[in-house]
């Protein structure tokens, strides 16, 4: 008993060091990336970083408690959540009704969309791994394994979608395919379900002439400023000047300018043009040690469960990652804009409170390996 306090008292600074010196960093260039714009939409020009510095207090002190509570708590919470959140999903698709129980909620202002969406995200994070584990080897069965979750996915993500919130939704389905992909799944279901549902996605997609201007964007950037869009040929000028050592932090002008929020989705531009490539490379190094360190600690677990949770939480943050990397790098061909802020550094209410969760419950993981 003495043992196992003792290691639950311990923590990984193999992920601890790396989410603090990004916080630390994010706070930094949160101050010159947003003192513009809060100082022209807020009266106060310190407001989207005392935001976010409230924030980053609040989500570590969420980071401790679920680092040091027992991992059967997750367990029980993991059903009502997903519950919870599939409730609230169908509460905010109904416009009326949204609109009584929740004032705030518009086309305007989508706080409570994104809340929502997040809480989706992290429920399934929470919940595949445990059911996952429960169904032993059940898991290779069709009707016990891949479709009940194809159904629970698709049905989120429809929610999600409605909600026009496609990069949580892109998020969600690439959640639970790593899952899926690791968990036992016949490789042969998951490779006959990506093509036969190739072909309705593609017919979505095309339905719409938005996202189709998001896809040219990827062939001919200066589609975009044809429509007066400069997102793509901001992000390439910003690559191109900035050099190896960039401007100097608060020296960035164009990303006052030019960006759309560069203290959001754009901030990755931000310290390209005021830390270049060496700030830029900093940054996806140290994100590449914590996701390391989360793989090898679901590695390095004996249970099932525990396993499958270290990977989805570790999942969970690496693709915040790769998707808004993705999006502000578009000018590359990677992928088109979906609106996922840079997890840890940008300015993101929802995003960062989930992502220190999630590390919360991978440092409770990693005291017990």
């Amino acid at each position: 008993m003495a043992e196992n306090k003792q290691k639950l008292s311990e923590y990984d600074y193999a992920i601890i060091i790396p989410v603090l010196c990004l916080i630390a960093l994010g706070l930094v260039l949160l101050l010159f990336a947003s003192l513009h714009s809060a100082g022209h939409l807020q009266p106060r020009a310190y407001y989207y970083l005392r935001r976010h510095a409230s924030l980053c207090l609040l989500g570590l002190a969420f980071m401790l408690i679920a680092k040091n509570i027992p991992l059967s708590v997750f367990i029980k919470l993991s059903f009502p959540l997903l519950l919870i959140s599939f409730g609230l999903l169908v509460l905010l698709s109904v416009p009326g009704l949204a609109t009584v129980l929740l004032p705030g909620h518009s086309m305007q202002w989508s706080g409570p969309s994104i809340l929502v969406s997040w809480l989706a995200i992290f429920s399934l994070a929470l919940y595949m791994p445990c059911s996952m584990s429960a169904k032993g080897p059940n898991i290779r069965s069709f009707s016990k394994g891949l479709l009940p979750y194809l159904l629970i996915a698709g049905v989120f993500i429809f929610l999600i979608v409605r909600q026009s919130l496609s990069g949580i939704a892109v998020m969600i389905g690439l959640l639970v395919f790593s899952l899926l992909l690791v968990g036992g799944v016949s490789r042969l279901q998951l490779l006959s379900v990506l093509v036969l549902g190739g072909i309705p996605f593609i017919l979505w997609f095309i339905s719409s002439s938005y996202r189709l201007a998001r896809l040219w964007v990827l062939i001919n950037p200066w589609y975009e400023y044809k429509y007066h869009c400069f997102g793509c040929i901001s992000f390439s000028l910003i690559f191109r000047q900035a050099g190896f050592f960039g401007v100097g932090l608060g020296n960035g002008k164009d990303n006052l300018v030019y960006l759309p929020e560069p203290y959001t989705d754009n901030v990755i531009s931000a310290v390209a043009q005021e830390l270049g490539l060496l700030g830029v490379s900093a940054i996806i190094l140290m994100f590449s040690a914590l996701i390391m360190q989360g793989l090898r600690v679901a590695l390095h677990t004996q249970d099932l469960y525990l396993r499958c949770l270290a990977l989805s939480m570790t999942c969970l943050i690496g693709l915040q990652v790769v998707v808004n990397m993705g999006r502000v790098i578009a000018l590359l061909g990677l992928l088109p804009s979906k609106g996922v802020t840079f997890p840890l550094i940008a300015y993101g209410e929802c995003a960062m409170f989930f992502t220190l969760l999630s590390i919360g419950i991978l440092l409770n993981i990693s005291s017990r390996t």
